[in-house]
């Protein structure tokens, strides 16, 4: 063989390694801009954040009121990213003993800190407030992954611990006077009750929810989609939905909105933002009112009746007169 031969059978073999590489690489890339990698390395990202954030806690000149509050966020924070994990069990476990480190708490009282107004403030913020916040991702994680959580109550019935947690929130916030948190441990109840089938009792805590929360004056944000949630839940149990109840919901998240400086436009039904926030919760919510208003007009033209019973039509006349 020649060595121009050689030589070009050589360069053929390059061109050929060159080209699988090319290959091979982009399909790395694609591999890795996968939603499932992409979580991944944004997950590692947060959690080294998280870590170095709280790593800078020990060196830092803080108030004692301002080093609490700060280990109790990123706490929070952390038990959040375990459950992104799917770590369950270690996100309960962090956001019980968040909720220990609270109850066991010393009241905090530092005559050398009474000057400093971010102290002052920083103390407001740990008392109630804090304290509910615990108790809601609790229950949330415990509602939400109630399979997984079993492992940590063996020989207890973990629907049963699930629905005590949320209760006991329930009636801390009926004693501290929080309607908002309230609503919100009350929709988990809901949630668990609907997850064990027990469709009786948790329609009347949606209809709780409800009315809880119409008829004021003002609603933080948050509480816009508590409100959706609880109607779009009642409507899926009910297997009837109220064109009245869904519309006036689908009023009041545009409304909210608005109040965000936000625009929507409706395409093939889909709601679609004229800005670039999309992580705006109320968006997601507009897409199922939606199409469970969409769903309800089509059962209507095909002369089907939307209500199920006279039982569920009694919820949903309820339901209504919380909105009017």
């Amino acid at each position: 063989m020649t060595d121009c031969a050689v030589n070009s059978e050589h360069l053929g073999e390059e061109e050929l390694d060159e080209k699988d590489s090319c290959e091979k690489s982009e399909e790395l890339k694609q591999e890795t801009m996968s939603p499932e990698n992409m979580k991944f390395i944004l997950l590692e990202v947060a959690s080294s954040l998280l870590f170095s954030a709280m790593d800078q806690l020990k060196t830092h000149s803080c108030t004692k009121a301002e080093n609490l509050e700060l280990t109790l966020e990123s706490r929070l924070l952390g038990a959040n990213l375990h459950l992104q994990e799917r770590n369950v069990v270690l996100s309960v476990k962090v956001a019980f003993s968040t909720l220990k480190l609270l109850q066991t708490l010393p009241v905090l009282e530092d005559e050398l800190e009474a000057d400093f107004p971010i102290a002052v403030e920083a103390r407001e913020r740990i008392s109630v407030y804090m304290w509910l916040r615990c108790r809601l991702t609790l229950a949330q994680i415990l509602v939400g992954n109630i399979h997984e959580a079993a492992a940590l109550f063996p020989g207890k019935n973990i629907n049963e611990e699930a629905a005590m947690v949320v209760q006991d929130g329930v009636e801390e916030c009926v004693r501290w006077g929080d309607s908002d948190f309230q609503a919100l441990l009350m929709l988990e109840g809901a949630e668990l009750e609907a997850k064990r089938g027990r469709t009786d009792d948790s329609l009347p805590m949606l209809q709780r929810v409800v009315s809880l929360l119409t008829g004021r004056t003002h609603m933080p944000p948050v509480s816009f989609v508590t409100l959706s949630r609880a109607v779009l839940l009642s409507s899926d149990l009910r297997g009837a939905e109220s064109i009245t109840l869904l519309q006036l919901t689908q009023k009041l998240l545009k409304q909210q909105l608005r109040v965000f400086n936000q625009t929507v436009t409706s395409v093939d039904g889909r709601i679609s933002p004229e800005s670039i926030n999309i992580y705006l919760p109320y968006l997601d919510m507009l897409n199922k009112i939606n199409l469970q208003i969409d769903s309800t007009l089509k059962l209507e033209n095909k002369g089907r009746p939307v209500s199920g019973g006279s039982s569920q039509s009694t919820s949903r006349a309820r339901l209504d007169e919380s909105f009017l």
